[in-house]
């Protein structure tokens, strides 16, 4: 009778658990190896990459490596670090001592002048928005156009015509819809539901471009299809279309660059790796084509990204890829920089917009209240480091 023998490693921490794979690394000298599963294993990555971040890979030389370069005389180059400032935390604790923590990547946009922040507080799971400068932020209040909406991923914000809009993921009757908000300057409220744009199964990216609302979501079911639609006062949501076939992994980014709408995601694969594409209307209104791009960021996900555009430079935020520390990247006219490191962990990526010259990050910081905290660095400033 023929048997099948199955071999499983043992966790080396906690002497229990099957190990998924080793986990190879050194210290002062020593090489180490040990098995862990995957939970361990990202838990003693959380404890080393803040370390990790701050050093420099060291580079050994041979004899006659270092007899060279005694007599050039060259010293290796220095690193560039860019110093993002910390802004700490965005909303101070209410009067009874809760923290305003959010569950979600916030949303973000400027209206009037403003930054505009919305988000799922962690402690009661209802919605808040607020609005706020670079110096300081309002005290946040109740999303006023539901009594208590279930919202169950990131809410988003754009500026369309003047008007500040919102869309969220709603679960009701079994289901999760695409709802839309638009906000009442006058009123100071968000009382106009604008209907339901599409079932969804996560978070949706928001923008406005050409008058239009641009609405992107990975479609409810197994194939994590990547759709759009558009909204705008005349016609309300059009029907969903593909994003040239293209699946998500996570919330995707929608942003504006000069003329040119983009659209990120994390691809629906084991890579994750980060993909960027530019709409087109080749017949007009109504023919909206997606294409990847020809300079691609070559950045790799965790769950999810954020983005945010300006009139020369387009920015995106994410999570390193199996780790919870803040990357960003910059597009520029030729091409996606290498990252940079703001150095700060969150749960979600960051969201990001750009405001009175600067580049402001705002997340749910990687801590058990979930505090959401603000870094800002000032635009003109911001260069690549590979």
């Amino acid at each position: 009778m023929a048997k099948q023998v199955i071999i499983n490693l043992i966790d080396d921490y906690d002497g229990v658990s099957v190990a998924d794979g080793t986990v190879e690394f050194s210290f002062e000298g020593v090489d180490y190896e040990i098995d862990l599963c995957e939970g361990n294993a990202a838990k003693l990555r959380a404890v080393l990459l803040p370390w990790i971040e701050m050093s420099r890979k060291a580079t050994r030389f041979d004899d006659d490596e270092d007899e060279d370069r005694e007599e050039s005389g060259v010293e290796p180059a220095a690193p560039v670090l860019l110093r993002w400032t910390d802004r700490n935390i965005v909303f101070p604790r209410d009067s009874s001592g809760a923290p305003f923590g959010s569950r979600y990547t916030p949303g973000l946009e400027v209206h009037g002048g403003d930054m505009w922040c919305l988000f799922v507080r962690k402690s009661d799971n209802r919605l808040y928005y607020a609005r706020g400068n670079q110096e300081a932020w309002d005290a946040p209040r109740l999303f006023s156009g539901d009594a208590a909406p279930t919202v169950v991923s990131a809410p988003q914000l754009a500026e369309v015509a003047g008007e500040l809009h919102a869309v969220f993921s709603e679960y009701s009757s079994g289901r999760i819809d695409l709802v839309h908000y638009r906000y009442d300057d006058a009123a100071g409220d968000w009382a106009y539901r604008c209907g339901s744009a599409q079932h969804a199964a996560g978070a949706p990216a928001l923008a406005a471009y050409e008058g239009r609302l641009f609405c992107a979501y990975v479609a409810d079911g197994p194939s994590k299809e990547l759709l759009f639609t558009t909204w705008d006062e005349y016609h309300g949501w059009s029907r969903p279309m593909s994003c040239g076939g293209e699946s998500s992994w996570g919330a995707s980014a929608l942003f504006v660059m000069g003329d040119e709408l983009h659209l990120l995601f994390a691809s629906n694969d084991q890579g994750r790796e980060i993909v960027d594409m530019v709409y087109s209307e080749p017949e007009g209104p109504g023919s909206g084509t997606w294409a990847r791009t020809v300079h691609q960021p070559n950045e790799f996900a965790n769950a999810g990204v954020a983005g945010a555009g300006s009139a020369t430079n387009g920015y995106l935020g994410f999570l390193r890829r199996d780790a919870g520390n803040l990357l960003v990247s910059t597009l520029g006219p030729n091409g996606w920089s290498g990252h940079e490191v703001p150095g700060a962990y969150a749960w979600e990526a960051p969201a990001v917009v750009v405001h009175d010259g600067f580049v402001n990050l705002i997340f749910n910081a990687r801590n058990e209240m979930s505090d959401l905290l603000w870094l800002e660095f000032p635009v003109p400033q911001l260069h690549s480091v590979s």
